[in-house]
């Protein structure tokens, strides 16, 4: 089996117009280097997952999602009265079915299952009460259906 390497440090660059297109021989550089069967060490920079920075990342990006969708107006009608399913299954409150924010929560969840499978979720869902009970309340300096 041959292999086929090109070092990119020795190879002329096309703007340079000072050298025509050559090809280089391949030397023992070129070859892959062999593993020492003694040495077990493993690298240190390397993540422990592969995925694992873009799974917390979505994560995250699934969290603000959550929290715009849930964002109300005191005195706005017909808001905070349906729920969609968070990435464990749970129901979670937003504002408006179908509004820009809700869709973009629900998008956000699919695609974080999607890419990184359904979360192990430990805690059980929250008991959300009867539709009537939901309501816009401050939650620090912004409003949040509740709850």
């Amino acid at each position: 089996m041959t292999a086929c390497s090109l070092d990119w440090s020795v190879r002329p660059s096309p703007l340079d117009g000072s050298a025509s297109e050559t090809s280089v021989a391949a030397d023992a550089s070129d070859a892959p280097a062999a593993l020492d069967a003694t040495d077990t060490s493993a690298p240190t920079d390397a993540p422990v997952s592969p995925d694992a920075a873009m799974c917390d990342g979505l994560t995250i990006d699934v969290a603000q999602k959550r929290a715009k969708a849930r964002e109300c107006q005191i005195g706005t009608a017909g808001q905070c009265t349906t729920t969609v399913d968070d990435q464990c299954g749970c129901k979670v409150v937003v504002t408006f079915a179908g509004s820009a924010n809700t869709n973009d929560y629900t998008a956000a969840v699919t695609n974080l299952i999607a890419q990184c499978g359904k979360p192990a979720c430990t805690a059980p869902c929250p008991q959300l009460g009867l539709p009537q009970s939901w309501a816009c309340l401050a939650n620090g300096t912004s409003y949040t259906c509740q709850p």
